[in-house]
């Protein structure tokens, strides 16, 4: 009779006991990681801030050749205006300081006798300037950078902005001629906006520490006519990008 030798239990055989991580290993490996998100954090930051630049810059050119082709087939001055008060309440700030922009046209003063009155000059005598239409803001924390754009700090004209009845306020201005074709005060012709934060109660926004890609704009030629700037030196003349 044939007899069966029982084969070893293997079950039986002892498992080595696995090795934990260490106290250090641990401290390493995190330390890894916060570093990984760290460069991710600032990687979405600047691309959040590169992003909004170009959206900005791309609206602001459309309307500036909205601004130059209205001149242009109404044969008469248009302007494109940043809004650019600093005594409206803090809903004005946060929402149109240095971010709304629109097309502005001429309101000629008008005699008793319902005829253009003339400047010293022979030309009509503008009452005012209005918004011609609905304007445009630019994206959440993007602000015209006047300082960038070659424009004296303070504002450099008036405009009654719609939904406001407390008459003109200060703006910033880029015209053109019944010809599109661009005049002063915008006399280096630039447009650039930037990255910032306005603070409550703060009359200026102050630039963030992020990278270069968070300033863009264009050049606004003689003709009216546009072209973007593809790199920061193209912008930066001297000093620092800052908004003052």
């Amino acid at each position: 009779m044939t007899q069966y030798k029982s084969s070893p239990n293997l079950c039986s055989n002892p498992r080595k006991s696995s090795k934990g991580f260490t106290l250090v290993e641990l401290i390493v490996v995190i330390a890894i990681i916060s570093g990984l998100l760290a460069v991710g954090v600032g990687t979405i930051k600047n691309t959040a801030a590169s992003k909004g630049v170009n959206t900005g810059v791309s609206l602001a050119q459309g309307l500036f050749a909205q601004a130059r082709d209205t001149a242009k087939a109404r044969g008469i001055s248009t302007r494109v205006v940043i809004y650019a008060d600093s005594t409206g309440s803090n809903k004005d700030k946060r929402e149109r300081y240095l971010r709304y922009m629109g097309i502005a046209t001429a309101r000629i003063e008008l005699d008793s006798s319902g005829q253009p009155v003339l400047d010293s000059s022979g030309q009509p005598k503008i009452k005012e300037w209005r918004l011609s239409s609905a304007g445009i803001s630019l994206p959440q924390n993007t602000f015209f950078n006047a300082n960038l754009s070659g424009i004296p700090s303070s504002p450099n004209g008036k405009c009654i902005f719609p939904g406001d009845n407390t008459g003109e306020k200060d703006c910033f201005v880029f015209e053109f001629n019944s010809e599109g074709a661009l005049v002063d005060p915008a006399a280096e012709g630039k447009f650039v906006i930037q990255i910032g934060q306005l603070r409550p109660g703060a009359d200026t926004p102050r630039k963030l520490p992020t990278s270069p890609k968070d300033a863009g704009g264009f050049r606004i030629w003689q003709n009216g006519r546009t072209s973007v700037f593809r790199s920061i030196k193209q912008i930066e003349s001297s000093g620092d990008i800052d908004f003052e």
